[in-house]
């Protein structure tokens, strides 16, 4: 498996988390800001990624697997999301309930972050939520309806695990005549084959 499909991989599980979290949070459609899917019309959730992958420590680990010889390089990564809730436009005689309740909406998602089935369903995706941001009013006019708009960027981080095969081994067979006895002569029953543990 190539470093791209285990990173493409890794992404989609902790892309899937975020999806469930969200939907657990909010009676509302939830979408990836950057899906082909189109938007939908009524309120809705989006979310996707801000930032690149940010290192975190000095160096990534390195653990051995002895038997097989692979080595899987595990890596520590911060992120932003982005998280925008998104209301039906509101006319300059509507009821602005609406433009209220986007903030609400991410309020509650806020808030969410401190529970601790949401912490626990995190940890098992192995992310770790760095800073939960604060709830942001981005509201916006369009000609003459307002669209009500929240926004809530959260750090989070990741352990991405990337398997490398380099060829290491721990045992070197020989076959053929040795001289067993360093004397510069091959002994009669020095023919056969030695194996030598590399530690």
């Amino acid at each position: 498996m190539s470093n791209v499909t285990q990173i493409q991989e890794r992404f989609n599980e902790i892309n899937t988390v975020i999806l469930e979290w969200l939907k657990e949070q909010a009676d509302f459609p939830v979408v990836m800001a950057e899906s082909s899917d189109p938007r939908p019309d009524e309120t809705h959730l989006s979310f996707k990624m801000l930032t690149n992958l940010i290192k975190l420590g000095a160096k990534d680990e390195r653990i051995i697997n002895k038997t097989t010889g692979k080595v899987t390089l595990r890596a520590h990564r911060q992120f932003t999301v982005a998280i925008e809730a998104i209301g039906n436009p509101v006319g300059p005689d509507e009821d602005l309930d609406d433009l209220i309740r986007a903030t609400d909406i991410l309020h509650a998602v806020h808030i969410s972050l401190d529970q601790i089935t949401v912490r626990d369903k995190f940890n098992a995706a192995d992310l770790a939520i760095i800073n939960e941001g604060t709830v942001t009013d981005i509201s916006q006019l369009l000609e003459t309806e307002t669209e009500p708009r929240a926004l809530l960027e959260i750090v989070l981080a990741a352990r991405f695990d990337i398997t490398d095969n380099p060829g290491y081994f721990d045992t070197v067979e020989l076959t053929g005549d040795f001289d067993t006895d360093c004397d510069g002569e091959f002994d009669d029953y020095s023919t056969g084959v030695i194996q030598v543990k590399v530690s």
